[in-house]
């Protein structure tokens, strides 16, 4: 365990762009100007692999802005999950490896 923790611990060096600090930045100076804000409802999952542990979630993006909704638009949100050692703090030894987000086409 020892091990582990000095790897996750280890500092390591990660550019701005890696990071998604500039996306998030100017993401959240709209969030506060514009008010905008996104919500998404789930309407299905799928688990799709067991290892990796995979599970896909089909649903709608709502966007508002101030109390206003603005856009709803089928969305789709991919998450793959590997197991680590079981903690205190995370009891199911879940973490999230990737994530990957998709608008769906709409049907005619």
């Amino acid at each position: 365990m020892g091990e582990v923790l000095k790897r996750q611990l280890a500092p390591r060096r990660q550019t701005v762009e890696a990071l998604g600090l500039e996306t998030a930045s100017a993401q959240l100076k709209q969030v506060v100007t514009n008010r905008i804000s996104q919500l998404f409802a789930v309407d299905s999952e799928r688990v799709e692999g067991k290892d990796p542990f995979v599970v896909r979630f089909l649903g709608e993006r709502i966007t508002y802005v101030g109390r206003t909704e603005t856009e709803r638009k089928p969305y789709q949100y991919r998450l793959v999950l590997r197991f680590v050692e079981r903690t205190q703090q995370n009891p199911y030894g879940l973490v999230v490896s990737s994530v990957e987000q998709n608008d769906i086409a709409r049907e005619p």
